[in-house]
Order: C-alpha cells, then structure tokens, then sequence
C-alpha cells in the first residue's frame, strides 16, 4: 500500500482486513476476464446480443414516440427521401 491509496475494509475470520482498492477491482476484473473466457461466447457475440438489449428496451420504453417505419439506419448510412 501506498500512501493515499483507497481501501476496501472486509471482515474476514472475525478481523478487519484493509485492502488497496486497486487491487479488490483488478481481482474482480480478473474474474470476469475467466468468467467470459469459460463461458465461450465471442466478443462479437456479447456486442451483438447488448444491441438487441438496448433496442428492445428502447422500443419498450419509447416505441410510442418512434414511427413504425423498422429498424433505424446504422451511423453512416442515409435514408433516402421518396
């Protein structure tokens, strides 16, 4: 530990133990980073499925306001008027 370093306070074994806050969130980085490793899913597919998420819960919070015209253009693309 450093000096101004942020602690974690946990009770382990009936003691307080003090940790770097740094190292409680590289350790819980890491086990995410295992976690998707063993669970076989691509980055491509975690992105995709967040996508389908984020629009689902848009249009079910939201799709009153939005015309039903179908899914909106991707940046970079432009709609043309008829």
């Amino acid at each position: 530990m450093k000096p101004g370093d942020r602690l974690v306070l946990e009770v382990a074994d009936g003691a307080v133990v003090a940790r770097p806050q740094r190292q409680v969130a590289l350790e819980a980085l890491q086990a995410l980073r295992q976690a998707f490793a063993e669970s076989g899913v691509t980055l491509e597919e975690l992105l995709e499925s967040g996508r389908q998420v984020r629009e689902e819960l848009f249009r079910e919070k939201y799709g009153h306001l939005v015309q039903k015209r179908g899914p909106a253009p991707r940046k970079g693309s432009r709609r043309r008027s008829a």
